[in-house]
């Protein structure tokens, strides 16, 4: 690395937990109950960027992270006796995110273009409930797994940006990104065209407009094929 380059590092990781216990007395021995609700997550960042002309920056990331949701519940009745029976069910969920974005800005006289790219992989698992129990002597322990199949999705994009400071008090910007994300074996593209102006009409008031396009399609790429297209246009001001 040279005085031109900067590095930084990101973490954060963040945990809240609730629990609750209750408890019920019998003639002999007790119930209990447990709850407990947790979730949490941990990310981070590396970036690094390089000044590689007075003309040209650029910047380079490398983001992750793990978000979990964890549900839980212990019952025991009868506790303190030898009848006693224990059941536990845990509800898990979590997304875990990897994606790595660079970036290109280029002055270029009364232009300024950026250019960008990013890919992300992405990991679901929406639900996994797990039942277990202990039941009277004699009776069959339980021992359940429902759900639990993660979905795996993965993201890229491609990005240009034309921002022309057409005279001291009008910007016009023109860009195009195209993107795609594909999971289940079925990949949706789409292309975003965008324009965007902006009129100083004095030091504190500016007239600024923008519209964005979307024209998208999804193909399957397991099986049969089918396409889908569609286009929309929104508008702020």
């Amino acid at each position: 690395p040279s005085a031109r380059d900067r590095v930084y590092l990101s973490l954060y990781r963040g945990t809240d937990a609730f629990g609750a216990a209750i408890t019920a007395p019998r003639p002999i021995g007790e119930d209990r109950a447990d709850v407990g609700l947790g979730w949490g997550n941990l990310t981070g960042s590396l970036r690094a960027t390089r000044v590689r002309s007075p003309r040209a920056f650029g910047a380079r990331t490398l983001a992750a992270s793990d978000y979990r949701f964890d549900v839980g519940v212990d019952i025991e009745d009868g506790a303190g006796t030898d009848e006693a029976q224990f059941a536990r069910a845990r509800y898990r969920s979590g997304i875990r995110d990897l994606a790595a974005t660079a970036d290109l800005d280029l002055t270029l006289g009364d232009h300024t273009v950026r250019l960008g790219g990013r890919a992300g992989l992405h990991r679901f698992t929406p639900s996994a409930l797990s039942l277990t129990g202990e039941a009277a002597p004699g009776a069959l322990p339980v021992d359940t797994l429902l759900g639990a199949r993660p979905t795996t999705g993965v993201d890229a994009a491609l990005s240009a940006e034309d921002e022309w400071r057409a005279t001291d008090r009008l910007t016009l910007g023109l860009g195009l990104r195209a993107s795609l994300y594909a999971t289940g074996g079925a990949v949706y593209p789409s292309v975003e065209p965008r324009l965007a102006a902006s009129l100083r009409k004095s030091d504190r008031v500016a007239l600024k407009a923008s519209t964005i396009g979307r024209i998208s399609w999804s193909r399957a790429t397991v099986g049969r094929s089918a396409s889908r297209r569609s286009s929309s246009t929104g508008r702020t001001g």
